[in-house]
């Protein structure tokens, strides 16, 4: 089930301010893990989710985390390097798909993935494996336990206790520009036109990419 977040009863004052440090447009596994990473590094954080509850797809799914150089990887004597894993997730999938993707930025995504692995780790999360999962030469699969459930409601709990906020019901309908930069959003919270800005940024982390028409 998705976690629930902040929304206000019809009766209730509006609970976004007119401004934050980041705004962070998606509550799933990314948005949230944005949100939670600007907070600890300080930030004031506002994450808007158009849906009911937190999680997104991240809700739904099993929870793997694929990553190589890992201490998982370490702990069973498993030599593993990110150059390795790019060069075998090119083989995943048919190639007119791959033919699509940029090797570069993957391999910029997988170098931090054993780093990212740890920083879930430290927030109290479990994981299992590695396990096999082919095209990969070694186990390189970290299962997070119960569920990806797990993720969400760890990420939530993290940007809560560092005095971040989370909104659900409140769908992003524009971006603000100024100047001829991302200044921020104009959402519906609680049904109501509600512009807030981003005074260092906008993060937009919504719709599984799987998702999006082509």
């Amino acid at each position: 089930m998705p976690a629930a977040c902040s929304a206000a009863p019809s009766s209730s004052p509006n609970p976004v301010r007119e401004a934050y440090e980041i705004v962070v447009v998606g509550g799933g596994g990314a948005g949230l893990a944005c949100a939670a990473r600007a907070a600890e590094l300080g930030a004031d954080v506002l994450l808007l989710e158009r849906r009911p509850g937190l999680g997104g797809t991240t809700a739904l799914a099993v929870g793997s985390f694929t990553a190589a150089g890992t201490s998982f990887q370490r702990a069973a004597g498993i030599e593993d390097d990110p150059d390795d894993h790019e060069e075998d997730a090119g083989r995943v999938g048919p190639p007119k798909h791959q033919a699509r993707n940029n090797s570069r930025l993957r391999r910029l995504f997988l170098g931090e993935a054993a780093a990212t692995l740890d920083w879930l780790t430290s927030l109290g999360l479990e994981f299992r494996g590695p396990s096999p999962e082919p095209p990969n030469r070694v186990p390189r699969m970290h299962n997070v336990v119960p569920n990806a459930t797990a993720y969400v409601a760890a990420l939530h709990e993290r940007l809560t206790a560092l005095g971040g906020t989370a909104v659900c019901n409140a769908p992003v309908d524009e971006l603000v520009q100024e100047d001829g930069r991302i200044a921020g959003v104009v959402a519906r919270v609680d049904g109501v036109r509600t512009r807030v800005r981003g005074r260092h940024g906008v993060v937009l982390a919504a719709w599984y990419y799987a998702a999006r028409p082509s």
